[in-house]
C-alpha cells in the first residue's frame, strides 16, 4: 500500500513537470520577462501624422550610422501602429529615426524605450510655398532646401519625380518648420550642380534660376533680378551620401546688367523664349545693351528686368528665339505695372 502511494505522487509529479515544459513550448505564447530581455527591448511604434511611414531607424546615441531599417518590407500607415522588437544588446536608450513616404523624416534622440513603451511620429505639415523658374539651359533635374542648421543632410528632393524644363516654372510646398534661411542645392539634367547658401525664403516667395547662378552673392528672385554681377558665392559642396554625388557646378559667366534699385517685370506670351531685351531712351535710335545676358524668359514666364539708371520712360525691344521681335515706345517703367510682350 505504501509503495502504490509513493508511485502515485512520483507520476503526478513527472505529470506537472511535462505540462509545464509543455507550456513553455507552446506556440505563440508571450514570451517570459527573461525571454524579452535575451532578445532586445521592444515597443511599439505610432504614426500620428498623414504620411505612412517607409523605413524606421532604431540605433545607439554612440553609433554614428543609423543601421538597417527596422521595418523591412512593413510599411506604418497614418493612425496604424507596430510593435518593434530590437535585437539582444541592444540598449534602452535609442536614437529613433522615421522616414515617410514622401522622403521626409523625423527624429528624436536619447530616447528611453524601456519606459515609454510607445513612440509617436508624425510628418510635418507643407506650410510654406515658393516659386522655382528656370532660366537656364538646362533641365532642372533636382532642388534641395536645407535649413541652415542642419548640418550636411539635404534632405528629400523637393520636386520629387518633376522636373523644371528651361523657361518653365513650377510651385513647391514644403514645411519650413518656422526656419527661414535655407540652403539650397540644384542638379541638372546632365548632373552638374549649384549652390547658394543663406537664402531668406520667408522674404524670397519666387526663386529665379539662370546662367553663372552660383558666382552671385545673393538668390535673384522675381523682384531683384537684373543679373547685375556679384562676388563669388562659397563654393559648392559634395551631395549628400543617401543621394548620387552630381557632378561639379559649371563654370558659366555670371549674366552682365546694370545694377538697379528696382525693375520692370515683363512676361513672355509668346510661343518662343525671348533672348534679347534692350531698354532705351524714347527715340534713342539702334537698341542698347541685352538686359537679359545669359538669361532668357520662356514661354509664359516673368522676370523682373532693371532699366538704366534714373530711366522711367522708354522703349522696349524684344526678341525672341524664332527670330521674331516685338517693340514698346514709351513704357513707364518705374509705375510697377507688368509689361506683356509680344
Amino acid at each position: 500500500m505504501r509503495f502504490r502511494i509513493l508511485l502515485a505522487v512520483l507520476l503526478g509529479a513527472i505529470t506537472v513537470l511535462a505540462g509545464g515544459i509543455a507550456e513553455a513550448q507552446r506556440p505563440g505564447q508571450r514570451p517570459s520577462q527573461q525571454q524579452q530581455q535575451q532578445a532586445g527591448p521592444s515597443f511599439v511604434l505610432r504614426n500620428d501624422g498623414s504620411r505612412a511611414i517607409r523605413e524606421f531607424y532604431a540605433s545607439s546615441p554612440q553609433d554614428n550610422q543609423w543601421g538597417p531599417d527596422r521595418l523591412g518590407a512593413e510599411v506604418v500607415g497614418p493612425g496604424q501602429s507596430f510593435r518593434l522588437q530590437l535585437p539582444r544588446g541592444a540598449g534602452c536608450v535609442q536614437d529613433l529615426r522615421a522616414v515617410f513616404d514622401d522622403d521626409s523624416s523625423a527624429e528624436q534622440r536619447n530616447v528611453d524605450i524601456c519606459r515609454e513603451r510607445t513612440q509617436a511620429f508624425r510628418n510635418a505639415e507643407p506650410d510654406t510655398e515658393v516659386t522655382v523658374v528656370n532660366l537656364g539651359q538646362r533641365t532642372l533635374f533636382q532642388l534641395f532646401l536645407r535649413p541652415g542648421n542642419a548640418g550636411d543632410d539635404w534632405g528629400p528632393d523637393r520636386l520629387g519625380s518633376g522636373t523644371v524644363d528651361p523657361g518653365d516654372r513650377e510651385t513647391i510646398r514644403f514645411s519650413a518648420q518656422g526656419q527661414c534661411q535655407f540652403d539650397i542645392r540644384i542638379v541638372f539634367d546632365n548632373e552638374s550642380a549649384e549652390e547658394r547658401k543663406g537664402v531668406n525664403l520667408c522674404e524670397a516667395q519666387q526663386l529665379v534660376f539662370r546662367p553663372g547662378w552660383t558666382t552671385e552673392d545673393q538668390m535673384p528672385t522675381d523682384a531683384a533680378a537684373s543679373g547685375a554681377a556679384r562676388p563669388s558665392a562659397p563654393q559648392a559642396q559634395p551631395a549628400p551620401s543617401a543621394r548620387p554625388a552630381p557632378g561639379p557646378a559649371p563654370g558659366r559667366p555670371a549674366p552682365s546688367g546694370p545694377a538697379s534699385g528696382g525693375g520692370t517685370v515683363f512676361r513672355n506670351q509668346g510661343s518662343a523664349p525671348i533672348v534679347r531685351l534692350s531698354i532705351d531712351p524714347p527715340g534713342a535710335g539702334a537698341p542698347g545693351p541685352d538686359r537679359l545676358g545669359d538669361g532668357v524668359i520662356g514661354p509664359g514666364s516673368s522676370l523682373s528686368v532693371a532699366p538704366p539708371q534714373g530711366l522711367c520712360v522708354g522703349d522696349v525691344l524684344a526678341t525672341f528665339r524664332d527670330g521674331k521681335t516685338a517693340r514698346r515706345e514709351r513704357v513707364d517703367l518705374c509705375d510697377g505695372a507688368e509689361v506683356s510682350l509680344p
